[in-house]
């Protein structure tokens, strides 16, 4: 793994860059624990709306960093304290959903000090470093303690969460330690504002440890209640999962939105990722249609034909007479040529790039990212059809084999990207 720092700026996306950027951007896709999360909504506000595919990532928080950063902020009630929020993002196979799990709390050893955060945030984050490059996510937020200020955000507070935390999947959390009256507050600096401009509080839900259902909540805040989750669409009500006796409803395989089509890469979400769109004109890319595998295919010829030559043996009606004939050596199986092999490799390739640039067009249409990551998905892209354009060409299939057919049907998904990517007016890469 490289050593190279990631800013702070940069750690809402993962180290751009590296290696690691692809495995740090990509969505856990598990379904959204409806059945164990307590919905915390601040109180005298409206109970929000159902969580859809569409809206923006429900920020859910284990119950050990919510208790982690509770007794941080506790330790000395006439100071600061602040840390930093690592977790995973994630999407729901089931109903489409993203949203981003907080599993990680890195405490700051030092004072905050509100006349001047920027400074603390960008030291703190240089020693957090080895925690972050450990860690398979990304950074999903901050949190801090007032002392004097109460639950209203500093100046000082507002330009730190312009700078360096607005992303839609990121937060900041305040607390109000007090013994008699304690409060708190999330907030979302990427997609909730006010009319004047001033942050609101946020509902967000408390996850306790896997195979827990219930318990009870880590949170004292005075100015938040638990409340009756909305049905989600396409998940069962909590309690018909909790008769079930199971939590996942769909079979789970693999990590990535930028967001793919709800209820894809069954695997690690229960919601896959999102915010205000940047062009509401641009046709949503077009998720490719189930296709029969080529391996299927094969099998299903060679059926046919196994079939066809015992029909033909049975309708002989005069015996062969028996030839003996001299024993020969079993022809050895043909050894296919390397090339061949080599243009499987880069024509898998070429797919999985495919179906992570339509992912992340999916978020791109929803405002969910920006042009950068769009970008680099597309000159992934094209990479690896310049790669599979050179190796055709070094092989020559004829037409109508079974290669040049996989290389018409690549052709034409990767036309439907360039359509996309031009209609998005972002730059091609250089």
């Amino acid at each position: 793994m490289s050593e190279r720092s990631v800013s702070l700026r940069d750690a809402g996306r993962g180290p751009a860059g590296t290696e690691e950027s692809a495995g740090r951007d990509s969505h856990v896709r598990k379904p959204f624990p409806v059945d164990r999360a307590a919905h915390w909504i601040p109180k005298r506000s409206e109970s929000p709306a159902a969580p859809a595919p569409d809206g923006p990532y429900e920020i859910v928080v284990r119950r050990e960093s919510l208790a982690e950063m509770s007794r941080h902020v506790s330790g000395d009630k006439r100071e600061s304290r602040f840390g930093f929020l690592l977790g995973r993002l994630h999407r729901c196979p089931v109903s489409g959903l993203h949203y981003a799990v907080v599993d990680t709390v890195l405490p700051a050893a030092e004072e905050f000090a509100e006349d001047a955060p920027g400074a603390y945030l960008l030291r703190a984050w240089a020693d957090a470093q080895p925690e972050f490059r450990r860690h398979p996510g990304v950074l999903l937020g901050w949190y801090h303690s007032h002392h004097l200020l109460g639950l209203l955000l500093s100046e000082g507070d507002e330009d730190a969460n312009r700078r360096y935390f607005s992303e839609p999947w990121q937060s900041c959390v305040l607390f109000v330690p007090d013994d008699a009256r304690p409060l708190g507050c999330l907030f979302r600096p990427g997609i909730s504002r006010a009319a004047g401009g001033a942050l609101n509080p946020e509902p967000f839900w408390e996850l306790p440890d896997e195979n827990v259902k219930g318990g009870r909540p880590s949170l004292d805040w005075t100015n938040y209640e638990l409340r009756k989750a909305e049905p989600i669409a396409g998940l069962p009500a909590p309690a018909e999962v909790a008769r079930s006796g199971r939590e996942d409803h769909v079979s789970v395989a693999g990590p990535g939105h930028p967001r793919p089509p709800a209820g894809d890469e069954a695997g690690e979400i229960p919601g896959s990722i999102v915010i205000p769109s940047e062009t509401d004109e641009l046709r949503p890319f077009a998720p490719r249609g189930r296709r029969i595998s080529w391996t299927t295919l094969f099998a299903l010829v060679a059926i046919l034909a196994l079939i066809g030559t015992v029909i033909a043996v049975g309708m002989r009606t005069e015996p062969t007479p028996q030839v003996t004939r001299p024993m020969t050596e079993r022809p050895t199986r043909s050894v296919i040529p390397p090339e061949i092999t080599r243009f499987g490799e880069i024509a898998a390739e070429l797919q999985r790039s495919i179906d992570r640039y339509g992912e992340r067009a999916s978020d791109f249409d929803l405002g969910r990212i920006g042009c950068d990551l769009l970008t680099t998905g597309y000159g992934s892209v094209d990479e690896s059809f310049i790669r599979l354009v050179a190796m055709r060409s070094q092989i020559a299939p004829s037409p109508g084999s079974e290669l040049m057919l996989q290389f018409d049907q690549l052709s034409q998904e990767v036309d439907d990207v360039n359509r996309h990517f031009d209609a998005s007016g972002c730059p091609r890469p250089e």
